[in-house]
């Protein structure tokens, strides 16, 4: 059982890999506020997206310490928005899940992404923070 579990799990972040090969709408947003502002993050995707216990994050810094950014949209993450959103897929689970590997996350919700202002905000606060 627990080599199954092992190739259940390879399986999975193979997948992972596999999916998204190129930013969604919200990530191409967030990634056009990154660039305009030379701020330390990459995007994650695609087939070269670093893993981390399993998930691929959307952003990923390019400076130590490790931390990494995701874009959440409302409907997808939000169990408020949507009642068939999965525990794996909430913000907290999320946050939790990296802090378990020692990474620190931070997440912008759609709404803060919409308004460059708010998300360089939570952005320039999230990196004082980090360094």
């Amino acid at each position: 059982r627990r080599h199954m579990q092992g190739a259940w799990r390879r399986q999975r972040e193979e997948m992972t890999l596999r999916s998204h090969r190129e930013p969604n709408g919200l990530e191409r947003k967030l990634l056009r506020i990154i660039e305009e502002h030379a701020l330390p993050y990459r995007w994650n995707g695609g087939s070269a997206g670093v893993l981390i216990a399993g998930r691929r994050p959307d952003f990923i810094s390019t400076v130590a310490p490790l931390t990494v950014i995701e874009a959440f949209g409302s409907f997808w993450h939000n169990p408020q928005r949507n009642p068939r959103v999965k525990l794996y897929y909430y913000p907290g689970y999320t946050k939790r899940h990296y802090a378990a590997a020692g990474v620190r996350c931070l997440y912008l919700w759609d709404s803060q992404i919409e308004a460059p202002e708010v998300a360089l905000a939570w952005i320039g606060r999230f990196m004082c923070a980090s360094y």
